[in-house]
């Protein structure tokens, strides 16, 4: 959940668009120059997966988190931590918080996609990307929403995933190995 602010909820935006970017000027983040029609398909879309795939995806990651809190408790008492305690506790705390929130989380992003649909496609798309990011700490059903287009490729999501996987297994980085090719 990288520098997200109050803004990135906001749901009136005020839009200002050039050649290949969305700008949002209440929270001074770009989004990809898509078509309000062609945001609204999209919406409406998520608003009919929302419901079935997101409480999967959050059953699934509630047991990662879980996992990963045990894992670095032990970590903790056994004064193994690989970061400060403080840092640990700050991160424990965080995934924590997105295990408590989560039976109720995905009835703010089916809201944000059906706002999305009926109200504001721009507005919708911007919280229902904010809300993915809040919840997973990235994008899951809608990585074309997310600000900064160019960093959410399909490949470097997958990237993405594969690191995080093995430095939770290993406690490695996976890429730091000039001799591993990169994206």
């Amino acid at each position: 959940m990288s520098n997200m602010s109050i803004d990135d909820f906001h749901p009136l935006s005020t839009w200002k668009g050039d050649e290949s970017y969305l700008h949002d000027q209440t929270s001074g983040r770009k989004y990809a120059l898509e078509s309000d029609d062609l945001v609204q398909y999209k919406c409406s879309i998520l608003s009919l997966a929302t419901p079935i795939l997101h409480p999967i995806a959050q059953t699934v990651n509630n047991v990662y988190r879980t996992v990963k809190i045990a894992c670095q408790a032990i970590e903790l008492m056994r004064g193994e931590a690989r970061q400060s305690s403080g840092a640990q506790l700050k991160e424990m705390s965080i995934d924590a918080l997105r295990i408590m929130v989560s039976p109720v989380s995905w009835i703010a992003l089916e809201a944000a996609a059906l706002y999305g649909t009926l109200i504001s496609p721009q507005d919708g798309k911007k919280l229902y990307a904010s809300l993915e990011r809040a919840i997973y700490g990235g994008p899951i059903l809608a990585p074309s929403f997310q600000p900064d287009p160019e960093g959410y490729s399909w490949k470097a999501l997958a990237r993405t995933a594969s690191e995080k996987a093995y430095n939770f297994i290993t406690g490695g980085q996976l890429f730091a190995d000039p001799a591993i090719k990169k994206y």
